[in-house]
Order: C-alpha cells, then structure tokens, then sequence
C-alpha cells in the first residue's frame, strides 16, 4: 500500500510537496519524487499502526487521513481517488460510510 501511495503522490503532486501529519510527531513537507529516489522509509507511515495520519497538499486538495481504530484510509480529491483510489478498491474493502 505505501508504494502504490507513493506512485500517486509522485504522479500528482511534480514538484509540490506534500505535509505529513502524525499527532505524536513533528510535521513535516516532503517531496514525493525526492522521497521515491532517496529510497528511505516513511517517518509517517500511510496506512493506520496506532495512531492517525495525514498526507496532503497545503491547500488540501487531495489527499489521505488514517484512522486507527477504524483501520481505515479515506482518500480525497479527484485526482487521488481516481488513482490511488481505484487502486486500493481492487484489493481493500470500501467503508460502509463512504461514497
């Protein structure tokens, strides 16, 4: 899943970077392209382990919140629900509550 989010991140955002929220952690902005090249780990990871999570443009525009209990990943803004989105509905259920 952190690779298939990466793909969309470095496809949509080119040169933009990103914020990375993790309410235990300092924030941070990163470039998605750099990031795939530096080929290091996520300090926040996409997916839930624990705690929440956010990826996002600094307009949020699109992007993706983690919630730990639930287990669940919602992804928003046209863009990334079309990529990353479709993607992940091929192998993850869709939340009752979504759209």
């Amino acid at each position: 899943m952190t690779a298939a989010a990466l793909r969309g991140s470095v496809w949509l955002a080119d040169e933009e970077e990103l914020t990375a929220l993790d309410w235990q952690h300092t924030a941070y902005r990163y470039s998605p392209a750099k990031h795939a090249l530096a080929d290091i780990g996520w300090p926040v990871p996409v997916f839930p382990n624990g705690d929440y999570y956010v990826h996002t443009t600094s307009d949020l525009r699109w992007g993706t919140f983690a919630h730990p209990w639930q287990q669940s990943l919602t992804v928003w803004g046209a863009e990334l629900v079309r990529t990353l989105g479709a993607e992940l509905l091929t192998w993850l259920p869709r939340h009752a509550h979504s759209r």
